[in-house]
Order: structure tokens, then C-alpha cells, then sequence
């Protein structure tokens, strides 16, 4: 499960104040930042497995692979959000138009 919190005492050195995303093991119950230190991180979302994090960092879409540790930024739909598709495969970010039409637009492929 992910989630985002301003908290400061959910992992141990977080202090910036600022908005981080948060990832539980469900397992163990152990939560861990895979962002610390970012200004801002919001807009998680998890794949099924786990392995893939879609996010916002400072307003720029991001995937991390949590199983490498490799990040890459992904094209940004204005006020989009990120979110890992059911299959694992690719990361979607949907928004709103100026019109209120709903616009998707499948970013990018992962492994």
C-alpha cells in the first residue's frame, strides 16, 4: 500500500515538513519513504506487486523501480495523476480538460 502524509515521525529522520509518499510492507507492517528528502512527493500509486511506485516529485511525474532503485521521469498531462496500471505493465496519468472531459494518456512501458 502506498499513501502520501506530511507527517514527521512516520520513518525515522523525515523532517522536511513538507508532503512524502510512503510505501507499507503489509507483511511486517514496516513503513518506509522511498523518497526522502524530496520537497514534495505526492500522488502514489503502487503496482500489484509492488515493484513499480508511480508518484509526483516537485510536481514532475516519476516511476521508481523499487526493485533496482531506478527512477525515470515520464511525461507530464497537466494536472495529471499517476497511476500504475492492474497489469503492472505501464503507468497511465489521467486529468481533467478545461472542459471537464476526462483525458488519459499511457506514459510509459515498464519491464
Amino acid at each position: 500500500m502506498a499513501f502520501e502524509s506530511r507527517a514527521t515521525d512516520l520513518v525515522a529522520g523525515e523532517s522536511d515538513f513538507g508532503t512524502d509518499v510512503y510505501v507499507v510492507d503489509r507483511a511486517s507492517g514496516a513503513i518506509a519513504s522511498p523518497t526522502p528528502g524530496d520537497v514534495s512527493s505526492s500522488l502514489a500509486s503502487l503496482s500489484r506487486t509492488g515493484r513499480f511506485l508511480a508518484f509526483q516529485r516537485d510536481g514532475q511525474s516519476t516511476v521508481l523501480d523499487r526493485s533496482t532503485g531506478a527512477d525515470r521521469p515520464i511525461p507530464v498531462v497537466p494536472g495529471g495523476e499517476p497511476e500504475v496500471a492492474a497489469d503492472g505493465r505501464r503507468v497511465v496519468l489521467t486529468g481533467r480538460r478545461v472542459d471537464g472531459a476526462v483525458q488519459a494518456l499511457v506514459a510509459t512501458y515498464l519491464g
